[in-house]
């Protein structure tokens, strides 16, 4: 959404968003996150190295509430974090390799 400082990146539901609701915003995805590129975006090298994932059901959510988190804020704490993942749900990973791949984002480049 854009605010009086700019563009504010926050994550949301999709199967709960009005398509309507999306008007003039910018919507990113998880496919978008990867570019034109060979290398993963650094949100989802991280979950990778840090073993963030295993059935991936519910990895792209994760990913993208991460991504705007990291947006927001490069070095989060870990109630930020918390925060940033309320409403995903993961049943097989658990959420600790999780933490430490929210942790490492900011090792992995600069927020853009």
């Amino acid at each position: 959404k854009l605010s009086s400082e700019g563009l504010v990146y926050e994550s949301v539901n999709a199967c709960i968003r009005f398509m309507g609701s999306l008007d003039g915003t910018h919507v990113v995805t998880v496919e978008h996150l990867r570019g034109n590129g060979e290398k993963l975006h650094p949100v989802q090298q991280a979950m990778v190295d840090f073993h963030g994932s295993q059935c991936g059901f519910c990895t792209p959510g994760f990913i993208m509430s991460l991504y705007a988190l990291w947006m927001r804020t490069p070095d989060p704490s870990n109630a930020a974090i918390e925060k940033a993942l309320q409403g995903n749900l993961c049943r097989c990973t658990g959420y600790e390799a999780i933490m430490r791949a929210a942790h490492a984002i900011s090792s992995y480049g600069k927020a853009a």
